[in-house]
């Protein structure tokens, strides 16, 4: 679709992105790391179904009873024979019927053909019929939420959209970090809410940092080891001559160069953790100092003191790059001192 595509380039400004970049972070929520903007196709979809279900489960009986009529019509064309409360979900779930399509559209066929396409994106959605309660259903499942949180019913309908959205997100999310490239960085930074915070608050960031921190995430700074599309040629690092000038390279590796950046860096977050901490606490910490009577001329980068214990904590900050929530793991099982 035109206007989706212009959404697409429109966010991917915003972003500060380049067009070849991938799309998904235009799609994925905030606390993940994207601008929450699905792509209208799927808005159509998820407003299709669940309009078909909250007329079929509306309070009014009178509306209920009107719309279960006109929902088994619709099957019964489709099926040739009365259906059942369990072949009605079926046919709302997209299931292949004897009688192939419908001849007309109503927000029946719309739902069945919406239902169809979702459940190529949520695995294990589909409508469904709860027999002991005699209540329609809708399976949204979602990976890590047990099996009856994912069901919506006429008692929780108003769920359905945000599930829905919550589904379809994260098929998204599923889809970048199965990347090569562009989704070594998400498939760790996703894992927390905190490492997406400035897109909400924008605390800690300025204009340069958000036209710098989306292109790094996905690898398509204009780095010589991150131009993709040519072969033959050179990727090595027009600073120090490192073989492979990629944005690891350059934010951890390149002390030629970038040796001043990467210890303010060090430093700015040692002073963000200061601001946050208590005022007694802030009293008896110490930076880049030596252990008062260790015999270590060591120099840690926080030491918080407790007069009373007597006992003294260490605290190494670590900036590893996120190649993989795998990098994350080795780099907190390293230990300096």
């Amino acid at each position: 679709m035109k206007l989706d595509r212009e959404v697409k380039r429109v966010a991917k400004a915003a972003l500060h992105l380049p067009q070849r970049a991938s799309a998904e972070p235009v799609y994925l929520p905030p606390h993940k790391g994207g601008a929450n903007l699905l792509p209208l196709g799927d808005l159509a979809d998820t407003g299709a179904i669940v309009h078909a279900f909250k007329v079929l489960t509306c309070p009014d009986p009178l509306v209920r009873k009107v719309a279960e009529a006109s929902a088994k019509k619709t099957a019964r064309r489709l099926l040739g024979h009365e259906p059942s409360n369990e072949e009605l979900v079926g046919v709302l779930s997209g299931l292949p019927t004897p009688r192939g399509v419908h001849n007309c559209s109503n927000i029946w066929t719309a739902a069945r053909n919406a239902s169809r396409r979702l459940s190529n994106k949520i695995e294990g959605f589909k409508w469904g019929w709860n027999a002991s309660l005699e209540r329609l259903e809708v399976h949204v499942p979602f990976p890590g939420k047990p099996v009856e949180k994912a069901i919506v019913d006429s008692a929780s309908r108003k769920l359905l959209h945000h599930k829905l959205r919550q589904g379809l997100q994260h098929h998204h999310l599923v889809t970048l970090i199965k990347k090569p490239d562009q989704g070594k960085v998400y498939e760790a930074s996703c894992r927390d809410p905190a490492s997406n915070h400035f897109y909400g608050a924008g605390q800690h960031m300025r204009f340069c940092d958000w036209r710098f921190i989306h292109r790094a995430r996905l690898g398509v700074l204009p780095l010589n080891g991150c131009i993709r599309g040519l072969t033959g040629r050179n990727r090595s690092c027009r600073a120090c001559g490192h073989p492979d000038e990629t944005t690891a390279h350059v934010l951890n590796h390149c002390f030629f160069k970038h040796s001043l950046a990467i210890n303010n860096r060090h430093r700015a977050i040692l002073k963000n953790v200061l601001e946050v901490m208590n005022e007694n606490v802030r009293r008896n910490t110490q930076i880049e100092k030596c252990v008062a009577g260790s015999g270590s001329a060591d120099k840690p980068d926080m030491v918080v003191l407790n007069n009373s214990n007597k006992t003294a904590l260490i605290v190494d900050i670590c900036c590893p790059f996120e190649k993989r929530y795998n990098a994350l793991q080795v780099a907190r099982r390293y230990k300096e001192y």
